[in-house]
């Protein structure tokens, strides 16, 4: 569902089969990389006055999907 809505959200689009079946696994990766990083560490990137990252590994996989899809082609628009 949170891919499906990224998506449309994102790219004003639902995602092919292949593209949602990337997406999960890239967040089921990134959870299992966050799942074994200390938290504090990973609140420690954010500059100061920033939103920092959240610790809980399942919304880091979801901020880092959207970071993924904002920077996907079909957003980023070159002259």
């Amino acid at each position: 569902v949170f891919v499906r809505r990224a998506f449309e959200r994102i790219l004003t689009r639902q995602p092919t089969d292949d593209e949602c079946n990337a997406c999960l696994q890239f967040m089921e990766n990134q959870v299992e990389l966050f799942g074994t990083t200390d938290g504090k560490r990973l609140a420690a990137g954010a500059a100061k006055g920033e939103v920092a990252p959240a610790t809980d590994p399942v919304p880091r996989s979801r901020e880092g999907l959207v970071r993924v899809l904002f920077n996907h082609s079909e957003f980023v628009t070159i002259p």
